[in-house]
């Protein structure tokens, strides 16, 4: 912008903000002139239905519209007087309708259309096609968007009504205007031009830029202004007398808004419990977190997002979870309640709990309240340490075993008996010769005693009655076989002559007998 121009327009507004104050801090000077610009036609034919504009820019959709609705809903719009914002079928970029923005000089008149910004906004991009068919007065630039933080325009792009230049205008902390002409070619009138404009502010290191036509006229990351956010985008002017008759088609407004940071919270699962209590904590934040820090409050952490924690001791402890993502982080606590572990019930099962010697019995330990030591005392000497023992009983006899369950809160004991009986030798005979018999012992443990062998007459097939002859053997040698003596035995009767013997038994194996008449010899004459 040309020196005096810059200057007059300073001394200008320096004398509307004394004479209006603070408030009217962005209020340019007006030159007041009777020109009136026709108002389009009411009646409007649009295209309802035709697919919003889009472009591919970054950002969150707050406005995509080709005023095809012919509705201006979701809008700010302020006019006054001879002032209107409107959607017209006199022109269009595209389809059939657009935004019509009509502002006089009449010292009431106002016109404008605004897209308000999610909360947060970090940084817009406005896109939009404008056919300026009339400029304002000299003085009056048209504008194509303009950047509220609030109430304060701290950034515009406009049309320069002295010739028609494409220029940046943006308001310093201190309250005085930059100007930076963009385009310095006049810019048709009744023509329809692209133009987009981002913006990022941040104070002395606020980001903008500018495309016209296609091509980008502007990019700076260290434009000094007086905004550290952005929550309105408007088209037209906010101040009386801005004369303009501008038309606005296929609008886009976007807005890069970041994620908040998140609000922590979690389950705890159990709360409370008795030593030695695990507990799964289950994340519940919101806002996405991207990281997670657990203190259990006993010395335990975690990084996982669920993670599980086992408490050994009694006591209170308090949980800690902060949840942090790219914008901050959260913490929240919750008690976890410990109680002392109580002494153990001992208990124990046993299979087999009875049986001949050598008997090998498996011990299972069914104890409540987790105990973390057992000793076994299996009645015959034997001990163990395990949890879960085997042990071979190799004597006959009723034994008591007995388990005693320890934890750190104490200890208790339970018993059981165990039977253990004589071994069951397997016994056979042999008839060697005539009267004579043997008896086959096997199996038995170590076994001593005695072998009797009863010879039995034919009258009696049972071996019931009173044996005809009786031998007694010693068993000398353990297992093996053992046979009667030579003897003379005259038969007094003839006829099937029937051996029968038995196995006296001892301290560790059971008798035993062969059945009747398994060894039998026929006597022909008596």
């Amino acid at each position: 912008m040309p020196t005096n121009v810059v200057t007059s327009l300073t001394q200008s507004l320096n004398r509307t903000i004394r004479a209006l104050g603070a408030a009217a801090a962005l209020v340019l000077p007006l030159i007041v002139s009777p020109s009136l610009l026709a108002v389009p036609a009411s009646a409007v034919t649009c295209q309802p239905g035709t697919s919003a504009p889009s472009d591919s820019y970054p950002g969150t959709v707050v406005k995509a519209d080709n005023f095809e609705s012919g509705s201006l809903s979701g809008y700010v719009v302020q006019t006054q007087g001879t002032g209107t914002v409107s959607v017209s079928s006199a022109q269009a970029h595209d389809g059939a309708c657009s935004v019509y923005i009509h502002a006089t000089t009449d010292s009431t008149s106002l016109a404008d259309i605004s897209t308000p910004l999610p909360t947060g906004s970090q940084q817009v991009y406005a896109d939009g096609w404008f056919d300026i068919a009339q400029a304002g007065v000299s003085g009056n630039d048209v504008p194509y968007f303009r950047f509220f933080s609030g109430s304060t325009r701290f950034v515009d792009v406009y049309r320069y009504n002295s010739n028609g230049q494409l220029w940046l205008r943006v308001l310093a902390p201190d309250g005085t205007f930059t100007y930076t002409r963009l385009i310095s070619s006049a810019i048709s009138l009744n023509a329809w031009h692209h133009v987009v404009v981002h913006v990022i502010p941040n104070g002395g290191a606020t980001t903008v830029q500018v495309w016209f036509d296609g091509s980008a006229v502007y990019s700076s990351s260290q434009v000094v202004t007086v905004a550290s956010s952005v929550t309105s985008v408007m088209s037209g002017a906010e101040h009386y007398q801005q004369m303009e008759d501008t038309y606005l088609d296929d609008l886009i407004v976007k807005a890069v808004v970041p994620a908040p940071a998140p609000v922590a919270s979690f389950t705890a699962s159990p709360a409370s419990g008795a030593a030695p209590l695990n507990v799964a904590f289950t994340d519940t934040s919101t806002g996405s977190p991207t990281s997670w820090a657990w203190d259990f409050g006993d010395g335990g952490t975690s990084t996982s997002q669920n993670p599980t924690h086992t408490y050994a001791s009694a006591g209170t402890y308090t949980a800690k979870l902060t949840a942090t993502n790219a914008a901050g982080s959260n913490s929240t606590s919750s008690p976890i309640t410990v109680n002392a572990a109580p002494a153990p019930v001992a208990s124990f099962t046993a299979s087999p709990t009875s049986g001949a010697a050598p008997l090998n019995v498996a011990f299972t330990d069914t104890s409540t309240g987790s105990p973390t030591s057992w000793a076994w005392d299996f009645g015959d000497g034997g001990t163990s340490a395990s949890q879960n023992p085997s042990h071979t009983y190799s004597a006959p006899g009723t034994y008591t075993a007995k388990l005693t369950a320890t934890n750190g809160a104490g200890s208790s004991s339970a018993s059981s008996n165990i039977v253990v009986g004589k071994v069951q030798p397997t016994v056979s005979t042999a008839q060697d010769m005539i009267p004579n018999d043997s008896f086959v012992l096997s199996g038995g443990s170590s076994p001593t005693g005695t072998i009797t062998f009863n010879l039995y007459p034919p009258s009696d097939s049972t071996c019931s009655l009173a044996p005809a002859l009786t031998q007694t053997v010693p068993v000398s040698s353990g297992n093996g076989t053992y046979s009667t003596t030579n003897t003379t035995f005259h038969a007094a009767t003839a006829g099937t002559w029937r051996w029968a013997s038995s196995y006296s038994g001892d301290a560790n194996n059971q008798a035993a007998s062969s059945a009747c008449g398994a060894e039998a010899f026929t006597i022909a004459n008596g």
